[in-house]
């Protein structure tokens, strides 16, 4: 608490430049993005810092701890993403040779995995669920799972939808609770994608009790052949019969030994809450931390400090600039029970943040999210708004409240940002997003580069919109399926592009390509979009993120690139990914 004072110094003087002013915009982005907070970075010093400066700025906009609440600060804990840990794995079949240990691209321990070692035969528990009445499924049935390893099957029964005891992370405490040593999730057979690739590494914010082991499918053969089945044959037999089946299998032998990382992390998300005169919520939100340092052994001096201006003290900075001139549009208080602001931490190391606030928040009346994650970078470029098309009719308000700045609209299968932990929650949420650019995630992306103008023009979208929704009174509620969640393994590989998260046409728009990168000896220029990445078709940044984890460095792949009108065919080999 030793910096407490200074900080709030430094929060005041933005805080009295009058509402409207982009210097106050400025002035905001400019204390989140000095080097005195050390790039944010979710668990560091430097990020409780910017946790603790945000906070001062609520203060002085008259923000109040949400209902219920003590304090603007909710705190939490969680695994830092991307550390998986290490173990071993072997499985011993009478008769045939040993399996010791399992090649490594044959199974997968994520990073909340228990420690420990567990040894012993193999129990197969269908899809180890329990759910309730109607269409009760019950895995465990007459099964005594005491210091057994215990076998499951990833995903869901055919005629069972998801549901209350349906959830992995559930079936998961299910299996401690019924006593396991140990379980083996057994990964889709139909699928030909890589073991780690969408295994959720933040499915737990701190680790279970017992090992947890994902593996191949051609493990589950293995497993299954002394029964006469396949891991297919397994899950058709369940979902023909619509009920368990459940293998005791002591002729399958299997020795595990956990090692993860557990590097837990503290974080802390700042609410502000202003009550309002009438019914219903609506809430702004953006993330507040960042990358860090590039040297943690080096000083934070400049360079070594990845700023983060447009990500997302853009973001922070926008909403705090709305907010101040809805207070000047309602002197009395917002026409609803209130106006939220969220700004999450940890959001760069898995959207930690907001997944703690919609797991363990409650706001049955809260109507709409808007979330800003980088904004600050328009420079004549439209808008992108991502998820308006699952939630009828916020499109038109929005095209209405824009005035002249252009939109663009699109809806897509997994977004990375924290409007998805909210969509998850069924919160209608959107994501507004000004474009990525060459300093996107370096140390050059600093105050002086921010086109203010355009934030001002964002700011403008924020008040007109929430203006319209609360004086009319208008409701909204999500339609269709939630976005997947853009995590899994690690990318450990990399082209040296820049990737654009909207524009006109097929494929995924590149914005820029890195001098002497493999992109650029592969003859890809920036306005070419991609198409294809070997096997895999690319629509946006996602699919091009997904389809890079399924390929090596110095791999030679081919390439779908339309440029214009002309259709071209290259070839790229793929180099080594660069941190932050």
């Amino acid at each position: 608490m030793k910096f407490s004072c200074v900080i709030l110094m430094l929060a005041i003087a933005p805080a009295i430049l009058p509402a409207g002013d982009t210097g106050y915009t400025r002035a905001v982005v400019e204390r989140l993005a000095s080097l005195e907070l050390e790039g944010r970075e979710f668990g560091t010093a430097g990020g409780a810092r910017a946790v603790q400066v945000v906070d001062s700025l609520f203060e002085a906009e008259g923000l109040l701890p949400p209902p219920g609440a003590e304090s603007r600060l909710q705190a939490f804990r969680s695994l830092l993403s991307g550390e998986d840990g290490s173990g071993s794995v072997s499985l011993t079949m009478p008769g045939r040779r040993e399996l010791d240990p399992l090649e490594e691209d044959l199974w997968y321990m994520p990073p909340w995995s228990g420690a420990g070692t567990a040894e012993g035969s193999l129990l197969a528990a269908g899809y180890g669920m329990l759910t309730g009445p109607p269409g009760r499924w019950d895995d465990y049935a007459h099964l005594d799972c005491r210091d057994r390893i215990v076998v499951i099957q990833e995903g869901l029964p055919r005629g069972v939808d998801a549901g209350e005891g349906t959830d992995l992370a559930e079936r998961i405490r299910l299996a401690e609770r019924m006593g396991a040593a140990a379980l083996v999730v057994c990964r889709d057979p139909f699928s030909d994608a890589p073991l780690a690739d969408n295994v959720d590494r933040g499915l737990f914010q701190e680790p279970v009790s017992i090992p947890v082991f994902f593996v191949h499918s051609q493990v589950a053969d293995s497993i299954f052949k002394s029964k006469g089945y396949t891991g297919r044959s397994w899950i058709s037999r369940m979902n023909r019969a619509r009920k368990s089946l459940n293998l005791d299998l002591p002729d399958r032998g299997m020795r595990i030994e956990s090692r993860p990382s557990h590097q837990m992390a503290s974080g802390a998300n700042v609410i502000g809450w202003w009550p309002g005169r009438g019914e219903g919520v609506l809430a702004m939100s953006a993330h507040l931390d960042h990358l860090g340092l590039v040297d943690h052994e080096a000083p934070p001096a400049e360079g070594n400090v990845y700023r983060g201006a447009d990500d997302n003290a853009s973001g922070v900075a926008a909403m705090l600039a709305a907010l101040r001139r809805l207070k000047e549009r309602w002197p009395e208080g917002p026409p609803l029970r209130g106006l939220l602001l969220l700004a999450f931490d940890g959001e760069e190391k898995g959207l930690k943040g907001s997944r703690h606030f919609a797991a363990t928040t409650e706001w049955e009346d809260l109507r709409l999210t808007l979330n800003m994650d980088m904004v600050g970078r328009l420079d004549g470029r439209p808008l992108s708004v991502f998820g308006a098309g699952r939630v009828p009719g916020l499109q038109e308000v929005l095209e209405q409240a824009a005035g002249d700045l252009p939109l663009r609209f699109a809806d897509l299968e997994a977004t990375p940002s924290d409007h998805s932990s909210l969509v998850e929650a069924s919160i209608p949420a959107v994501m507004l997003f000004s474009g990525t650019h060459e300093q996107y995630n370096t140390p050059e992306d600093s105050p002086e580069r921010l086109d203010y103008g355009g934030l001002a023009q964002v700011g403008d979208l924020l008040v007109n919109s929430l203006a319209r929704i609360a004086e009319q009174d208008l409701h909204f509620e999500l339609e269709g399926e939630a976005p997947r969640r853009a995590t899994g393994a690690p990318v450990k590989v990399a082209m040296g592009i820049t990737p654009g998260y909207g524009g006109e046409g097929e494929g995924m728009e590149i914005s820029r390509v890195a001098p002497g990168s493999p992109a650029e000896q592969a003859g890809l220029l920036a306005g070419d979009r991609l198409l294809a990445l070997g096997e895999h078709p690319v629509t946006n940044i996602f699919d091009y993120t997904f389809a890079l984890r399924t390929f090596t460095v110095g791999e030679p792949v081919a390439l779908r690139v339309l440029r214009g009108s002309k259709m071209l065919e290259l070839q790229v080999v793929i180099g080594e990914r660069r941190k932050p």
